[in-house]
């Protein structure tokens, strides 16, 4: 359902260790869109955290609808 929309996420280390989170508010959206822009938003963190670039990472998403992000890549 389109409307009001903010997204969020948080980047794990594969220790189970908290390396970063983010809240954004973004525009009207459905949720599919959403889901998409916060996937962006974590990328763009992680090229800001040196110990993660180059490095193999994992994305995971709680979507209801979608089991994981595999359907839109």
């Amino acid at each position: 359902n389109p409307g009001p929309a903010s997204i969020g996420g948080s980047l794990w280390d594969a220790h189970g260790a908290l390396k970063g989170m983010f809240s954004i508010p973004i525009e009207v959206f459905d949720s599919n869109t959403a889901e998409l822009h916060a996937t962006l938003e974590g990328l763009k963190l992680i090229l800001i955290l040196e110990e993660w670039r180059g490095k193999p990472i994992t994305i995971e998403s709680k979507s209801k609808k979608h089991s994981g992000m595999g359907e839109w890549l």
